[in-house]
């Protein structure tokens, strides 16, 4: 099994979220450009970020305390 840290890219087209989350190319984060596994093969990371918000949503949790969980 590959780790490759809690990080959920997303479509970085979408400049608000991008701004407001601070988002960039994986590889310009530290912890991350330390290994050689920033992406693995079959996990598009955009679809599983929607997927997490979409769950997030369903289970009652409100934008604002999405943005608390996302901006740990």
């Amino acid at each position: 099994m590959v780790e490759k840290g809690v990080y959920l890219t997303m479509d970085l087209s979408n400049l608000q979220e991008t701004q407001r989350y601070k988002l960039s190319d994986p590889r310009s984060f530290h912890y991350l450009n330390q290994s050689s596994c920033i992406e693995v093969d079959g996990i598009n990371d955009a679809e599983e970020y929607l997927a997490t918000r979409r769950a997030m949503d369903i289970v009652g949790i409100n934008e604002e305390e999405q943005v608390s969980v996302l901006l740990f």
